[in-house]
């Protein structure tokens, strides 16, 4: 296994995500700002999030697990970051004009497609160590809670 810095993975992300918004930006006519604002953090929010790959998120924000970032990087290089891009598509393209559409529907599907990927909704990634991560960090919040009430 390669091991690369979370440095180095954050700008190889932000890389990819640029040339997918260029590529959907030039196709759809979106607006999607480019670099891609992108954080690393997600499954650090919620359980539910500590499962998923990535969240797009209509401010135009791509979210990452970092945590399974470093143990797939290519899954999330080639896969991850497309679907998340072809939500923010749906955000720019469509939800901004006022017409509602589907999570994973036929827009979102042809932005994939337009990427050269193929639209799959769900990842098959082990979420073990993800959710690992979310639980300790909800308890290190919590024991640093404490400590402050018993400071008072």
């Amino acid at each position: 296994m390669d091991d690369y810095s979370d440095e180095d993975l954050q700008a190889a992300a932000q890389r990819v995500a640029n040339v997918y918004a260029r590529i959907v930006n030039r196709k759809f006519g979106c607006t999607i700002p480019i670099p891609v604002k992108m954080t690393f953090n997600l499954e650090l929010q919620s359980l539910e999030l500590a499962r998923a790959a990535g969240q797009a998120h209509s401010t135009m924000i791509i979210d990452i697990n970092m945590t399974l970032f470093r143990e797939n990087v290519q899954h999330i290089l080639n896969d991850t970051i497309a679907h998340e891009m072809g939500h923010l598509v749906q955000f720019n393209k469509f939800n901004l004009k006022g017409v509602t559409t589907l999570g994973h529907g036929v827009h979102w599907m042809e932005a994939m497609r337009i990427m050269g990927k193929v639209p799959t909704r769900y990842h098959k990634l082990n979420v073990a160590n993800s959710i690992k991560v979310y639980k300790d960090n909800q308890k290190a919040k919590k024991e640093k809670a404490k400590l402050k009430i018993k400071k008072l």
